[in-house]
């Protein structure tokens, strides 16, 4: 991709030599390219599928003028400086001009909202159309950094009802490129989240205390603290990260506050027909409560795919799953189909590279895929998160796999509402509701499906589960005439998942007679003996000697001076990395007999 030029000796005032739009950084495997103008002093960060070009038609004459009227700026105060397509749907065209000789209180009266320190954003969801602005005060510069994002133009993105469009486009600009924009140089609030990632794979293999760190110094930024536009990203990344190095009690934590932080607060969520999502359900006048496992394996026995969803944060969640895949098997289960996998070596080799999926980094994830593939699961991954509709997309994926064998009977196991059937929706529906994959994959396979939920009782405060003992899995109904039915017509099963990843066997859920074993830990250095953070990494010795970058089988971070761990760790030969905060390691054996 070529650097972008901004022509016209005038746009910086005095400025008489050409300035320069500079790829700085490269496509990695996230698709993220950084772009920087010294003379702006001024980086943004946007999506690899972007194509960015310096064009001082990125508005014509007409759009400029219409622009800088309904800015209220003179056209002479509005130069245009590059725009930049999608090349692949769904299709978006962002532009940007640099607006002279305004203060950041005069952005407030022409209807946008602060969002941070020298920041402004406005949002607009008007019959069909689409845009998103933003005003970035440039440093050292009498002026704003104006940026626009509109659908490209004859390219209406067909097939998705607006409040789809309208979230999508939240997530790829309110949420990611407008935060990006930073100061150059200021390499802490440039891209949390590629910062956190770099300071992950900093060690080969991984280092799961290099992302707290981080984290940990990003929250102590004063501007990006006051930003709020970045609190939803820095909030997500703590979430995901603390669960990935065993700290469930932080991910809890941290998840919990990331509700507080308003992602989407342009376009107004689709009318439930029942109750909200994430909200106390209604008094209801009895609830019907039933063991998880076992009602669920009753309802598994008729159906041909079983759809569980989880919080990707709550690593818990995985725990009901790994009870259930020895009982499905024997069903006549064979397939585990991850929303997460994106590993076409895996069936073969049998445990997860960090290559594997993002979500599979996390320990209890990673031993749940062991786990399936020891059973006798093939596994199969089925997302696209670049296609057009990416919830048909699954659904076509999925099928594909499985076209070889018609007798197939899948586990499918995904984040969030993708589990959701909810027949008659999409375009034209009423309140517009969103057609999840599991609706899709209904309407194509025909088979019948049981849908498991588990996040959507997670933190509702009811007497009905707040009495649940830890460890324990429930099923909840609601009674109507005396019959009981599902929370939601959504879905066929509502579960309280209070259940302990501390209690599984390390790394074969399985092997239930596991006992727990007291094994030793190294001293630590002088160094950091009582004053810095340690987390331990344990690894099957087997895996680690054949490849670098295996995904452990436990994390946790140590306490000062902690002597040994305490764990059910099955029969195997283990290695372990313990890492500090210099990322200096201690490694070390351990035989299980």
């Amino acid at each position: 991709m070529a650097a972008l030029m901004l022509v016209g000796a005038g746009l910086l005032g005095s400025c008489t030599t050409a300035n320069h739009w500079q790829q700085v950084g490269h496509v990695r495997q996230s698709y993220i390219i950084r772009y920087c103008n010294d003379s702006l002093g001024t980086c943004l960060t946007t999506n690899g599928d972007f194509i960015l070009r310096q064009d001082r038609r990125a508005f014509t004459r007409k759009e400029r003028r219409v622009a800088a009227k309904k800015l209220g700026v003179a056209a002479r105060q509005f130069l245009p400086l590059f725009t930049g397509t999608t090349n692949v749907p769904p299709y978006y065209r962002l532009r940007a001009a640099f607006i002279r000789h305004r203060p950041g209180s005069w952005w407030l009266t022409a209807g946008f909202t602060a969002v941070g320190a020298g920041r402004f954003a406005r949002s607009i969801t008007q019959a069909t159309e689409l845009s998103r602005e933003y005003a970035y005060q440039v440093p050292n510069r009498d002026g704003f950094l104006y940026l626009v994002a509109t659908e490209a133009p004859g390219k209406k993105n067909e097939g998705k009802p607006l409040v789809d469009r309208a979230f999508d486009m939240d997530m790829e600009f309110n949420a990611y490129v407008f935060p990006s924009v930073q100061p150059r140089g200021d390499s802490t609030l440039l891209n949390v989240s590629e910062q956190v990632d770099q300071a992950f794979l900093a060690s080969s293999g991984g280092n799961y205390l290099a992302p707290l760190i981080a984290l940990l110094d990003a929250r102590r930024n004063p501007a990006l603290i006051n930003d709020a536009s970045q609190h939803p990203l820095l909030q997500q990344l703590l979430v995901q990260y603390h669960a990935m190095a065993g700290n469930q009690d932080s991910a809890r934590y941290f998840r919990l506050c990331s509700k507080k932080a308003l992602l989407r607060t342009s376009v107004p969520l689709p009318a439930e027909p029942d109750f909200p999502h994430s909200s106390v359900p209604p008094a209801i006048e009895s609830f019907q409560t039933e063991p998880a496992v076992q009602d669920i394996l009753q309802r598994a026995a008729s159906a041909k795919a079983l759809l569980i969803n989880e919080h990707h944060g709550s690593a818990h969640h995985r725990s009901l799953l790994a009870a259930l895949l020895p009982q499905v098997y024997a069903l006549g289960y064979r397939y585990l189909a991850l929303e997460t996998l994106s590993d076409s070596g895996f069936n073969e080799r049998g445990f997860p590279l960090m290559s594997s999926g993002f979500y599979t980094r996390e320990p209890t994830f990673a031993n749940l895929v062991r786990t399936a593939h020891r059973i006798g699961f093939k596994l199969v991954g089925y997302d696209d998160m670049r296609a057009e509709n990416r919830e048909l997309s699954q659904a076509q994926h999925l099928l594909q796999a499985l076209k070889t064998d018609p007798q197939a009977r899948v586990v499918v196991y995904g984040g969030g509402q993708h589990m959701e059937v909810r027949p008659g929706t999409q375009a034209g529906a009423p309140g517009g509701a969103k057609k999840w994959m599991g609706q899709y994959l209904a309407e194509l396979s025909q088979w019948p499906l049981t849908s498991v939920n588990q996040t959507y009782l997670e933190d509702v405060s009811l007497p009905a589960v707040d009495s649940l003992q830890p460890g324990s899995a429930t099923a909840l109904y609601k009674m109507v005439n005396n019959r009981r039915a599902p929370l939601r017509a959504v879905q066929d099963v509502y579960v309280r998942n209070k259940m302990m990843v501390s209690y599984l066997p390390v790394p074969y859920f399985d092997q239930s007679q596991t006992p727990w074993v007291n094994l030793p830990l190294p001293a630590p250095s002088s160094q950091a003996a009582g004053r810095q953070r340690q987390l331990i990494q344990v690894y099957l010795a087997r895996e680690l000697n054949r490849y670098p970058d295996p995904v452990p089988v436990y994390t946790a971070e140590l306490t000062p001076r902690q002597q040994q761990l305490h764990l059910r760790l099955c029969p195997g030969q283990y290695s372990y990395k313990i890492y500090d905060e210099a990322a200096e390691v201690i490694t070390g054996n351990w035989n299980i007999e």
